[in-house]
């Protein structure tokens, strides 16, 4: 990921002066609510989100492309849902290849501070990428089982649980590396995801996913990214001490 020059050098025009991280919050709490008082407009909601939504990298979108029209073409001459499993377990990795660097560009490129005094806060901005991250992932996972259900007349249900398998065990590991690593380069952000996302293909070697067992492992991946997501929600009230590198 390119590094963010235009704002650096903007940002680089208002040199503030150090200072901890206290004083720092109360600075932007009463800005914040300075904000708020002096005026009735809170931001719309869907300029926001869209907004969000083109910050997303292109390559995010490129990927999730390519990753659909491998997965129908593939699809196809599978012969039982091994092979569809198999190649969930291929492609899922790669299309969730980023969730982490989109929940940590803030952090990356500096500008959580920026964001702090926004209507929306940097805990905001981050949940609403990883709904639009998931709900795309979600949305080509969804229509490829139908297409392959349909095409090859397999259950379409048990397709979408294998589907999420890798995508649930993807997402909670992304979380937990945000919330319990300090990754401070966009070149070790991306050499972590892309050993999450190496690891997480080699599962297609894991037997227990290939027998009758796989309802009880979409159960516990579903039990995993509900886990990481709780504690990511419980941690982002203490998302700022992680922004301005307090001790916690």
């Amino acid at each position: 990921m390119k590094q963010n020059k235009p704002h650096q050098k903007f940002t680089s025009m208002f040199p503030v002066p150090e200072t901890d991280a206290e004083k720092k919050q109360a600075i932007i709490d009463k800005a914040k609510k300075l904000l708020t008082l002096n005026t009735k407009y809170t931001g719309a909601q869907l300029n926001f989100v869209k907004y969000q939504l083109l910050s997303i990298s292109k390559i995010f979108w490129v990927l999730q492309f390519f990753c659909f029209v491998y997965l129908l073409l593939n699809s196809s001459s599978a012969k039982g849902m091994d092979d569809i499993q198999i190649l969930f377990l291929t492609i899922v990795p790669i299309m969730t290849f980023y969730i982490l660097p989109e929940m940590l560009k803030s952090r990356i490129y500096h500008t959580s501070e920026t964001e702090a005094v926004c209507f929306y806060s940097p805990e905001k901005v981050i949940a609403t990428k990883m709904v639009l991250i998931s709900l795309s992932n979600i949305s080509v996972i969804s229509v490829a089982s139908l297409i392959c259900g349909f095409n090859l007349q397999f259950n379409i249900g048990e397709l979408l649980c294998r589907g999420f398998i890798p995508f649930n065990i993807s997402a909670a590991l992304s979380m937990i590396v945000f919330n319990f690593f300090r990754i401070k380069s966009s070149y070790a952000m991306l050499s972590v995801s892309t050993v999450l996302t190496v690891a997480l293909i080699q599962l297609r070697y894991t037997t227990i996913l290939l027998t009758d067992a796989w309802f009880a492992v979409f159960i516990v991946s579903l039990l995993f990214v509900t886990l990481a997501v709780t504690i990511t929600k419980t941690r982002f009230g203490r998302i700022r001490e992680v922004y301005y590198e307090a001790e916690y």
